[in-house]
């Protein structure tokens, strides 16, 4: 386990820092999944405002129960709260997420891409993955459970081979160490910032940040869904969050949901 990422100075620091919806700290050696057991606690106390933290997990996932590798030396956080936005602005979180890790490698003097919806990118490879989940026992209180993953001190060397080609980490790209409990304030911090963003004035300064950080929009894509494969040119995102992809044909296509690939 990280030596900064004990659970005495994850207590210490994260308590001390004040956050504005973040309350509870919990912290892990290894746990299968964060937002597995973020749902745990929920069941047990649905208490606003969590956050799970783990050096490793031996069952991460993204969407589509897809396996997330998450070897010791990445970032593993979920974030779990009850959200102040209606429901309907719930399909936005992706895109409030990944710009919350686009803006914390900022910080690092890392420059990213954001693949709709919610993939980060460096120099092409993916540096981390987001799963958004509602937990809605109590439909009068939905709960949100953010899942963040990011590849941050891992070594490449150790990936499955399959993913040499597609990933990366911030240790590969620059060369040296990060500090995840420093990382893991500033990304709390900047999610939180962009979350009153959406509160306070609605889903345009996200979709704006996102539409800046993208490297999606006027590309010639293919969104690959359960049963259907539609090819054309992302044109834009609405107020949802959904991409609106033309069609060789001229019919423009509302895309909720989907693979991305950008094609040559």
């Amino acid at each position: 386990m990280d030596p900064h990422l004990n659970q005495q100075n994850f207590h210490q620091t994260l308590t001390n820092e004040h956050f504005t919806y973040f309350t509870k700290f919990y912290c892990y050696n290894s746990l299968e999944s964060t937002n597995s057991t973020a749902k745990e606690l929920i069941e047990k106390d649905s208490q606003h405002g969590t956050v799970i933290v783990a050096a490793d997990q031996t069952k991460g996932r993204g969407r589509y129960a897809r396996q997330w590798v998450s070897s010791p030396g990445g970032l593993y956080i979920s974030l779990a709260f009850h959200p102040i936005p209606p429901q309907k602005q719930y399909t936005l979180f992706p895109l409030l997420a990944a710009i919350s890790v686009h803006f914390l490698l900022q910080k690092y003097s890392i420059s990213s891409k954001i693949k709709w919806p919610n993939d980060v990118l460096v120099n092409t490879k993916k540096i981390a993955g987001i799963l958004i989940e509602t937990e809605t026992k109590n439909p009068s209180k939905p709960i949100l459970i953010c899942g963040i993953g990011i590849n941050v001190n891992n070594d490449i060397n150790n990936f499955p081979s399959k993913l040499l080609t597609s990933a990366t980490s911030l240790m590969h790209e620059t060369g040296r160490h990060i500090d995840l409990l420093t990382m893991t304030t500033r990304l709390i911090h900047i999610f939180e910032e962009h979350y009153t963003q959406l509160i306070q004035k609605g889903p345009e300064e996200i979709i704006e940040h996102w539409k800046q950080a993208t490297d999606t929009l006027g590309k010639h894509i293919q969104i690959t869904q359960q049963h259907t494969t539609i090819k054309g040119i992302a044109e834009n995102i609405d107020s949802n969050g959904f991409l609106l992809l033309r069609s060789s044909s001229g019919e423009l296509h509302r895309i909720t949901s989907g693979d991305c690939i950008n094609l040559k």
